[in-house]
C-alpha cells in the first residue's frame, strides 16, 4: 500500500481523509446545502406516486451496447479496426443489478483492449469489500489476455488501485503506456480526477510522449480539457456525467455535473480540437433510476480517416 501511496498526490489523499464519518471536519462539511442530494429527496415521493419510480429502476439495470466508429485521422495503420470495450461509472454498490447484466453482455467477447474509467465504487468512504468482490467476478468474464487499464474516478479512494492491480488491471495515476498492435505503436495516457480532487496531470502523464504519438487519454470526467496544457491528445474517453441519468424528451438532461457544454455530456464530441467520446456509463447515481438515458456498454471500433 506504501507503493500505492507514493503514486497518489497527497492533495487527493488529504481529501479522501476529510470524507472519514469519524472527523468532526466530515460533520461540518455534510451540512453545507451543496451537499444535499435534494432532488432525490423530491423526486423520490414524485415518481412512486406517479408509478415512475420500478420503471426507472428497471432502466437502470439494462444496459445497452452501444457500437461506435470513431475516425482518427492520426491513427496508426496497426490500429486499423481495433475494438475497444469501455466501461465507466459502475457504481456497484447502488446498482449491482446493471453491474450483473453487463458482465452477461461482455463474456467471453472479443476486445483488443479494456478500458476503466473510474467510479467503480458508490459510496466515497467505508468498505471495498462489493468492489474487490466485483472485480474478482469481473475477471472470470472476460479473455485474461485482454490488457485492461483503468482510471481512478471522484469517487474511488486510492485504495482502489490496489484492489484492481491485484486482479492484472493496470491503474494509470498521471502516467502512460505504450501499446502495439501489428506492429505500431500509440500511447494510453491516464490521469487522476480532474472534477473533484482536481489532481490530474496530464503534463506528467506525457512526459516520456514524442510529439508526433498518437495518444489516447482516458480521464474520469472529460473536464481534463480545462486544463491541458502542451500537446494535445488525438481521442479523450470519459465517463462521469452518466450521460444525465435523468433526460426530458425534446429538453435533454437536467444536470450533466460538467464545466463542459452539454454536447460532450454523452457520445462522440469535437472540442478545442480534441476529439472524443463521453459514455453514460453503467451505475446510477442518488436514485437508481434512468429515463430516456439507459445505462451504456461502450463498444469503440478505430478507423483511419485517411
Amino acid at each position: 500500500m506504501e507503493k500505492v501511496k507514493i503514486r497518489v498526490n497527497s492533495k487527493r489523499r488529504l481529501k479522501e481523509w476529510e470524507h472519514n464519518p469519524f472527523l468532526f471536519s466530515f460533520w461540518q462539511r455534510l451540512f453545507h446545502l451543496e451537499r444535499f442530494h435534494y432532488l432525490s429527496f423530491i423526486l423520490k415521493p414524485v415518481l412512486q406516486t406517479t408509478g415512475l419510480y420500478l420503471r426507472g429502476k428497471r432502466n437502470a439495470g439494462l444496459p445497452l451496447v452501444e457500437e461506435t466508429t470513431l475516425l482518427l485521422p492520426h491513427l496508426p495503420a496497426g490500429f486499423d479496426n481495433c475494438r475497444i470495450l469501455f466501461l465507466t461509472d459502475l457504481h456497484i454498490e447502488n446498482n449491482p443489478e446493471a453491474f450483473k447484466n453487463m458482465l452477461s453482455a461482455i463474456a467471453g467477447k472479443p476486445f483488443d483492449y479494456i478500458f476503466l474509467g473510474g467510479d467503480y465504487r458508490y459510496g466515497m468512504h467505508g468498505s471495498l469489500q462489493m468492489v474487490k468482490a466485483a472485480f474478482q467476478e469481473f475477471r472470470q468474464h472476460i479473455d485474461p489476455k485482454i490488457p485492461v487499464y483503468a482510471v481512478l474516478g471522484n469517487h474511488d479512494t486510492h485504495e482502489v488501485i490496489e484492489i484492481l492491480e491485484q486482479t492484472g488491471i493496470q491503474v494509470l495515476v498521471n502516467e502512460a503506456v505504450a501499446i502495439t498492435k501489428n506492429g505500431d505503436s500509440i500511447w494510453v495516457a491516464g490521469v487522476d480526477d480532474s472534477h473533484y480532487y482536481r489532481t490530474d496531470n496530464y503534463s506528467a502523464a506525457a512526459e516520456q510522449i514524442s510529439d508526433d504519438a498518437f495518444v489516447i487519454l482516458l480521464s474520469h470526467s472529460s473536464d481534463v480539457l480545462m486544463h491541458l496544457i502542451g500537446n494535445l491528445p488525438d481521442l479523450v474517453l470519459s465517463g462521469h456525467t452518466h450521460g444525465g441519468q435523468i433526460c426530458l424528451p425534446g429538453i435533454g438532461p437536467l444536470l450533466v455535473h460538467s464545466r463542459l457544454p452539454r454536447k460532450c455530456a454523452a457520445g462522440k464530441w469535437e472540442f478545442g480540437g480534441v476529439s472524443g467520446y463521453t459514455s453514460r456509463g453503467i451505475g446510477t447515481s442518488g436514485l437508481p433510476v434512468r429515463f430516456n438515458c439507459p445505462p451504456e456498454i461502450t463498444v469503440l471500433r478505430l478507423k483511419s480517416s485517411r
